[in-house]
């Protein structure tokens, strides 16, 4: 026995096949919404921005990191903005912000087990001075040249 379709969900299935998403998206997006909608147990059509409001609130409660959230949002604005066709509420839903991620730093012993890994006294001299100076690949490659 097949479920029954709602004509909303048809519609925004239909939105989506017109705009040539893959099917990989479309899937992400119905399930998106319909976990929205489940969660405030009312139609998506029928909940506003401060239900939106909630339900991140709710997916980051749960430990949710913008990477997860942003298709979720992408859904969302999709759903209120074309098959709704209410672009200026799909426009106050924000995507998440992606953290800024720190690059590895190395302690003071790494450096200095890197820095005796290189038996090849110019080479070693050549890490350390970069290492010491604080230069970017950039640089390296630049000096190299």
């Amino acid at each position: 026995m097949t479920k029954q379709v709602s004509t909303l969900r048809q519609r925004m299935i239909d939105d989506m096949k017109i705009r040539n998403m893959s099917p990989n998206t479309q899937k992400v997006y119905t399930y998106a919404i319909a976990n929205f909608s489940a969660f405030h147990k009312r139609p998506p059509d029928k909940l506003g921005i401060e239900d939106v409001r909630a339900y991140r609130l709710h997916l980051m409660s749960r430990g949710l990191k913008a990477a997860s959230i942003n298709p979720i949002v992408g859904a969302l604005r999709f759903f209120y903005g074309t098959t709704l066709g209410k672009k200026d509420m799909a426009e106050l839903i924000p995507f998440a912000r992606v953290e800024d991620r720190l690059p590895a730093v190395l302690t003071q012993d790494e450096v200095i087990r890197l820095l005796k890994a290189e038996s090849n006294l110019k080479t070693r001299t050549a890490l350390t001075a970069i290492y010491a100076a604080g230069l970017r690949v950039s640089e390296v490659v630049a000096l190299i040249k």
